[in-house]
């Protein structure tokens, strides 16, 4: 890590790829796709990425995962019991 002279953080693509808790690969195509905003390093060749732009990711994608996860919570719920809608079943032995 190392410090930017605006005081913000800067992290190399394999510190920021770490944090995140991803390969290096996939971290890189996030780069590619330009899902994150980088920039060239002090020595021209190599991205980083300033750690508030990677926390804003990283919360946004936590966001989204917990909405995917109550989304599929939610279609799980059985269409049948005492919170159904549908008409009562008659089971005839």
């Amino acid at each position: 890590m190392q410090d930017d002279t605006a005081g913000e953080l800067d992290l190399h693509q394999l510190e920021a790829a770490v944090h995140l808790g991803m390969s290096p690969t996939a971290f890189a195509q996030l780069l590619d796709r330009g899902v994150l905003p980088s920039h060239l390093g002090h020595d021209g060749r190599h991205r980083r990425v300033t750690l508030r732009d990677l926390e804003a990711h990283r919360d946004a994608r936590f966001a989204l995962r917990q909405d995917l996860a109550q989304q599929a919570r939610e279609r799980r719920r059985p269409s049948y019991g005492p919170e159904s809608d549908t008409a009562d079943v008659v089971i005839v032995a």
